[in-house]
């Protein structure tokens, strides 16, 4: 037995490219350049401007090993959740837990896009709201939902529903699309909420 800690960073960046579906598993290749914010390569955020061809296609969801690192600039996700810069040596890394690593969950650009697509996967695995959110948990946190936790995300979708068809929610505005379909945005702020689960990014 082993006390529970969160994964580690990279780890953390390919659960949300894994479970929905985006991940491309190929070993071995090129250094691969994610989505970042852009004004963090350059001054003052960064000491000179640095580099950085977006990857396309399938490379861009290859492993975070893959990921460009700079020595004094990390990929600001990975650098959030702990990985260390290669400006100085580092026997272990700190685990830490912060509101921020949350709030990098919820929206920043990648993983965003893993709920937008964690959300198609869930509208095809099932037929029902129950078997669908059932199904976002088995492929997150490796197990089916207690009552109360069903219950809690079935309550929240039909709440998110009622938003968008009342015009307090923006289906656009959620998915950052002209044209979102209203149902897929719903089902993408379910999945952003299993995404962000302490037991997904946590070592059982």
């Amino acid at each position: 037995r082993m006390s529970r800690l969160r994964v580690d960073a990279e780890a953390v960046r390919d659960i949300g490219l894994a479970t929905s579906g985006l991940l491309d598993p190929r070993v071995g290749g090129p250094t691969i350049y994610p989505l970042t914010p852009m004004f963090l390569l350059e001054p003052p955020a960064s000491f000179a401007k640095k580099p950085w061809d977006l990857s396309g296609g399938s490379d861009r969801y290859r492993r975070s090993l893959y990921v460009q690192k700079y020595r004094t600039s990390v990929h600001p996700p990975l650098q959030i959740f702990g990985a260390p810069s290669g400006a100085v040596a580092c026997v272990r890394r700190t685990q830490s837990n912060t509101p921020l690593q949350a709030l990098t969950l919820l929206n920043e650009e990648q993983f965003v896009e893993c709920s937008r697509v964690m959300a198609e996967r869930m509208m095809a695995s099932g037929e029902s709201d129950a078997e669908r959110i059932e199904n976002a948990f088995l492929l997150c946190v490796g197990r089916a939902p207690r009552p109360d936790e069903a219950r809690v995300m079935l309550d929240y979708l039909q709440t998110v529903r009622s938003g968008i068809d009342s015009g307090a929610l923006s289906a656009a505005a959620i998915l950052g699309e002209p044209a979102a379909p209203p149902e897929t945005a719903a089902w993408m702020l379910v999945a952003r909420c299993v995404l962000n689960l302490d037991e997904t990014i946590t070592r059982q």
